[in-house]
């Protein structure tokens, strides 16, 4: 087992200096970082850091600001992670963890999909590959697979009788009829529609005020739908809106719904120069060969 005694470390403080320019010799630039091939640290028969190396490590590191010196405990600590890391990585690989049956086996199952992967990446996939004209008659040739129903990409903002149960006010809720919950679930929507009709956006509105909680954490938006997915009248509502407007309010058995229309997908095939539609034929036809 590897244990830090085993790390050779060569005048790291003058070559920390070397780095950052404290006094002594002229500091490390990058025009002249390649020039220092001394040896910084080093893990016998495992890793050696060299000054330049351990220049790219701090450069490229995270934690160091853009311009100006280093401080020495900076290199010191991204050099010591990287010897750390190291040790660890080498005290872990001489680990016997066949004793240890369950995690044994989540690993050997990692293991083995790494290597189908890396071998249907270097012995299939990668000797694979269509040009664009291919891609293009595949498409022509296959246009079922790229066929949609009509849809629409809507927003949606709900507008519950329950709704007002679990809320703030659910003691004086609570107290209404259901004729009476109805009646102000009604005018809870219009006072939405009003604050829509004067600018405020769908996505706001249905964040702030909607009974759906799951569109509410999403702003209201539900996506890409079609057909016959909700209770009527959502089609012939959702259907004759125009990208970018909004509905009045529309009652259904749940309550009160205002919903947005962001987009109209009409029935058939995809043209290919839609967004996406390329690469996934692309895919396809390399998943086909």
């Amino acid at each position: 087992m590897y244990r830090l005694a085993f790390i050779t470390i060569l005048a790291v403080i003058v070559e920390i200096m070397l780095l950052v320019g404290c006094g002594g010799p002229a500091p490390v630039t990058p025009e002249t970082y390649a020039q220092n091939t001394y040896v910084v640290a080093e893990i016998p028969g495992e890793l050696t850091i060299t000054g330049d190396e351990l220049y790219r490590l701090v450069y490229g590191s995270p934690v160091v600001p853009l311009g100006g010196p280093v401080s020495d405990s900076i290199v010191q600590d991204i050099l010591d992670s990287v010897l750390i890391d190291t040790l660890a990585g080498l005290s872990a690989n001489n680990f016997d963890i066949t004793p240890y049956w369950a995690t044994y086996r989540t690993f050997k199952d990692q293991r083995r999909d790494l290597i189908l992967q890396a071998f249907w990446e270097e012995e299939v996939y990668s000797k694979v590959s269509a040009d664009t004209s291919e891609v293009t008659q595949f498409f022509n040739d296959s246009a079922h697979l790229f066929s949609v129903e009509e849809q629409v990409q809507m927003y949606h903002i709900l507008c519950s009788p329950l709704g007002f149960l679990a809320g703030p006010d659910s003691a004086h809720y609570k107290g209404m009829s259901e004729d009476e919950r109805w009646a102000a679930a009604r005018e809870y929507a219009y006072n939405l529609y009003q604050m829509l009709k004067t600018g405020e956006a769908f996505e706001n509105v249905a964040y702030e005020y909607s009974h759906d909680a799951m569109a509410q954490r999403n702003s209201g938006y539900v996506g890409w739908t079609k057909r016959g997915v909700y209770f009527d009248p959502f089609d012939s509502i959702a259907f004759s809106l125009e990208p970018g407007t909004f509905s009045e309010p529309y009652r259904d058995r749940d309550g009160y719904h205002l919903i947005m229309s962001t987009g109209r997908m009409a029935e058939g095939v995809v043209p290919i120069d839609s967004p996406g539609v390329f690469q996934s034929a692309a895919q396809t036809l390399l998943t086909v060969k």
